[in-house]
């Protein structure tokens, strides 16, 4: 049984490893390729839904609890908007003119990883 799409994806590439090497009879291999696709287009409804929802646990059920991803449901310009008025600036084109776009880039990456570790 399939867990996670970490698995998944090793299941369709032992599917073509048989089909390349014979062992693996193709409307069989049709079918797993079949649920392959409902599992994934599944995924997908899934990780829109944590976007939405701001849920960061999603990436549990998506890699594994052993590789667990923690989804970030806001995109890097939201992520840099928030840091521009943080810093005092109405926006980022605000904080950009002011600072220059590589001193702007480098503030925010050195937020960004002091927020990681």
């Amino acid at each position: 049984m399939m867990s996670n799409i970490i698995e998944l994806n090793n299941k369709l590439f032992k599917v073509l490893d048989g089909l390349e090497d014979g062992t693996m009879d193709i409307r069989k291999a049709q079918a797993v390729v079949n649920v392959s696709n409902a599992i994934s287009n599944n995924a997908k409804l899934m990780l829109q839904a944590a976007k939405i929802s701001k849920n960061p646990n999603i990436g549990n059920f998506m890699m594994g609890e052993e590789t667990f991803l923690k989804i970030n449901p806001k995109d890097t310009y939201q992520l840099k908007l928030e840091f521009a008025q943080l810093n005092g600036f109405r926006d980022v084109a605000a904080a950009i003119s002011k600072l220059g776009k590589s001193e702007f880039e480098k503030q925010f990456e050195d937020e960004q990883s002091s927020d990681t570790q």
